[in-house]
């Protein structure tokens, strides 16, 4: 039988490993069901948690963990860094997911601190059919992911639907009552480079102009997410929608190769993104739309401006990624730049560089002329074809 000096020594000891660790133990925040919801809980200070005090016996208590003592057990996903003791999710698709035997209530603690109307879906033990959609509302607040889990092992995948234009959040921490076991990487990985058509806008939408840019905007379903879903790949967003590769819809300085390199082009226009952090086997650039739609609003871009365009963004997508196969994917909203794609394909495979070129199946019936959700999931079918036809992925 332990006696008291023991209990308190053990105590001690705990509150240590929770110092440590970054976590706290106490009564976590209350939970609601996470369907669509608007907003949060206010916190005074950011990260809502009480001072450690160590259990007395009987029922589990929740535990609260910054995001930065737990990246060796969360998978961050997307283009992400870490800002104090949260990492940001800005970029399309960006996210965590999280695994480990919980109980109760799990919920993320979070700054929208550039923006508004930051939209995530949350998909509970692989469930996707009754995948759950919430708001997160300007400053930090607190966010159920989960609600009333049986005791036992469980996965949750939290997906940004929005883009970095819109909005910026920072992921600061978890709030659970069990144990989290680490999240694996996935043996393939892929980066996908695009505009609107790739960070989900409109898809949601029934046709017309769009009328709610941030709640129609689906960027955890594009064909990139399911492409990537279907060959099992982790996979991270570069998108931004209007820009092109030499011309954006409305401005010629709206080209990736200007913020491809960028961590988080919004939030800091100065920081590099680091590659060594993912290294992808493959690249999926889907770019050509806004180039066209520059042309069309009365720009100036002629074609050998286009096609060098195109080879100095292939040029720095090898630099940073040499073991990388570049696939350029086209022709989901529009196909006037299929020749001078072609060309530019042609005149690189003359010097030895190669770029597998696949025609994307065209559809329009979202909003603003963009894929809907059914474009985005046949573009997924001929994609994934592909990809594991290049790839040999089976």
């Amino acid at each position: 039988m332990m006696g008291a000096g023991m209990r308190k020594r053990m105590g001690v000891l705990l509150l240590t490993l929770l110092f440590l660790t970054g976590c706290s133990s106490g009564p976590g925040p209350s939970s609601a069901p996470a369907a669509e919801t608007s907003g949060g809980r206010e916190t005074a200070a950011g990260l809502e948690s009480t001072a450690p005090t160590a259990p007395t016996g009987g029922e589990p208590k929740p535990v609260t963990c910054s995001l930065a003592s737990i990246r060796d057990k969360v998978k961050v996903k997307g283009r992400s860094s870490a800002v104090g003791e949260g990492v940001s999710l800005d970029w399309t698709a960006s996210g965590l997911d999280i695994r480990g035997r919980f109980t109760g209530d799990v919920s993320l603690t979070a700054n929208l601190d550039s923006g508004k109307d930051a939209y995530f879906e949350v998909v509970v033990d692989g469930n996707r059919e009754q995948a759950a959609v919430f708001r997160m509302d300007p400053g930090v607040k607190t966010y159920p992911l989960a609600s009333d889990l049986p005791e036992g092992e469980h996965t949750i995948e939290l997906t940004k639907r929005t883009a970095a234009t819109s909005n910026l959040v920072i992921a600061q921490s978890l709030t659970f009552t069990g144990e989290l076991q680490t999240v694996p990487a996935a043996e393939r990985r892929i980066e996908f480079i695009g505009d609107s058509l790739t960070c989900g806008l409109g898809s949601e939408d029934s046709g017309g102009t769009i009328q709610d840019r941030c709640k129609t905007e689906d960027g955890a379903n594009t064909y990139a997410a399911l492409t990537a879903r279907a060959v099992g790949a982790d996979y991270q967003v570069v998108s931004v929608s209007g820009w092109g590769v030499a011309a954006g819809a409305d401005d010629k300085n709206w080209r990736i190769s200007h913020i491809y390199e960028k961590a988080s082009y919004r939030r800091d226009s100065e920081k590099l993104w680091d590659f060594s952090g993912f290294r992808p086997d493959l690249v999926v650039i889907n770019l050509g739309s806004n180039d066209d739609n520059f042309r069309r609003r009365g720009g100036s871009l002629t074609d050998e401006e286009f096609v060098a365009g195109v080879r100095e963004l292939i040029a720095l997508v090898r630099q940073n990624n040499p073991g990388a196969e570049i696939v350029w994917a086209y022709g989901l909203q529009a196909s006037t730049m299929h020749p001078l794609l072609v060309k530019s394909f042609e005149q690189l495979g003359a010097e030895g560089i190669t770029v597998h070129y696949v025609r994307l199946p065209q559809n329009t019936d979202g909003g603003s002329n963009h894929a809907s959700t059914y474009g985005h999931q046949y573009a997924a079918e001929k994609l994934t074809e592909q990809v594991k036809t290049i790839m040999g992925w089976d």
